[in-house]
């Protein structure tokens, strides 16, 4: 048994809220990532140029499907970093960062 004293009880009060805050900020967007709407906005922007999802007629040649990007090295590395970054020969989109976060994690459950 850990004996309580007013030092580690002290310690306790200054961490906890550190802790907390540190929560927060590490990924608040991971929390809140929405995978039904990630797959609505891949199948209604994205799919025109993509394979978004099973059964789904081939997209562009030089677009990769949604699946192997699930599966690179690259997207499980930057996560949702990498649909922020600008890539040869795609459109730019105006996407908020909750939608770029709903794309992320219905990237994500692909390669699951």
């Amino acid at each position: 048994m850990i004996p309580i004293t007013s030092t580690s009880v002290k310690r306790a009060t200054l961490v906890a809220p550190l802790a907390g805050v540190a929560v927060l900020f590490c990924n608040v967007s991971a929390f809140s990532a929405d995978v039904a709407e990630g797959k609505k906005l891949a199948r209604r922007v994205c799919s025109i140029c993509h394979v978004t999802s099973d059964g789904q007629s081939e997209g562009m040649p030089a677009a990769p499907s949604f699946r192997s990007i699930a599966l690179s090295g690259h997207f499980r590395d930057k996560g949702a970093e990498l649909l922020l970054e600008r890539h040869k020969g795609m459109p730019e989109f105006a996407l908020d960062r909750k939608q770029i976060d709903d794309l992320a994690a219905y990237i994500r459950s692909l390669g699951k």
